[in-house]
């Protein structure tokens, strides 16, 4: 995903806004409904994305791909497991409307600034190098100190909304016209962290931040890069055919997060809701039964 350009940039430098790109869709349900299901997958793929990271670095160390039936047979493996499952999130307090109607509003009643000395959580994603072979990428997480703001940048608190409008309009020539704001309730290895954030959408069909954006996720207690960006990172499709599908801890976790609810539509994308992960069962049945195209570290 291009990165947001000119003022913008360094007005996500000084506030680590994350930029989050996402496809528009069709339409299955009303506007309100999807603009909130785009949001929260890209919350809840985290903890799904770094689980499966955890199996396929182990089936990469280890020789030709075959690792043990359980891979966390290490104490580094299951502490990492186990930093991966302790990652939840949750979205509360969710609001939605047109940005015209908040423009007058401050920034910070919709975006929770850090303090000094407050850490957020600072995400490493890696999309597949196929030119090495790599049929999944990572995504990791770890605390760490929020980005500092330059000594030129504007004191968020005294931002209004259609400041930062403005800011991102002169930017990109994005205009957005709606909104999802809510509460994240964040806990990561024994931490927790409690905060506001937003997210814009531009119209349907409209330009939006990049060649691949339709909606900007602001939100400075999380930063990096989501679902929405680097989808390769999060989804499992290339393993399902590789021979890695035959390793027993990875084909039993990835059978294990499937679903057959009738609402997950779109093929080959997670479904997410009431923060967990899933991908279709008839995805991984279609794929399971295709034929293996090479090893998991070779390429296609």
């Amino acid at each position: 995903m291009q990165s947001i350009r000119t003022s913008f940039a360094a007005l996500a430098a000084a506030l680590s806004i994350s930029a989050i790109a996402q496809a528009q869709s069709g339409k299955q349900y009303n506007q309100t409904e999807q603009d909130l299901n785009q949001v929260q997958r890209d919350y809840y793929a985290i903890p799904y994305a770094m689980q499966l990271t955890i199996l396929t670095d182990a089936a990469k160390a280890a020789e030709q791909g075959a690792i043990d039936e359980s891979p966390k047979v290490t104490a580094a493996q299951q502490a990492s497991m186990a930093d991966a499952e302790s990652f939840d999130v949750l979205l509360s307090n969710i609001t939605s409307g047109k940005t015209s109607d908040i423009q007058s509003q401050k920034f910070t009643d919709f975006v929770t600034v850090p303090g000094a000395g407050q850490e957020i959580v600072h995400l490493t994603v890696i999309r597949p190098d196929q030119t090495v072979g790599d049929k999944y990428g990572s995504t990791k997480a770890k605390w760490g100190p929020a980005m500092e703001r330059q000594p030129n940048a504007p004191d968020p608190s005294s931002l209004t909304m259609q400041d930062l409008f403005t800011e991102i309009d002169d930017a990109n020539g994005s205009l957005f016209s709606r909104y999802v704001a809510y509460t994240v309730t964040l806990h990561y290895q024994g931490q927790s962290v409690n905060y506001k954030a937003i997210c814009l959408f531009v119209p349907p069909g409209e330009p939006g931040p990049s060649a691949y954006s339709d909606h900007q996720i602001i939100d400075l207690y999380l930063n990096g890069n989501r679902y929405s960006d680097l989808r390769d990172a999060y989804r499992p499709d290339r393993i399902l055919i590789s021979s890695w599908r035959n390793i027993p801890a990875l084909r039993a976790w990835l059978s294990a997060h499937t679903t057959a609810d009738s609402s997950c539509t779109q093929m080959n994308q997670l479904c997410c809701s009431k923060g967990h992960c899933a991908i279709r069962q008839t995805d991984f049945d279609r794929k399971m039964s295709e034929p293996i195209r090479g090893t998991g570290g070779s390429s296609f």
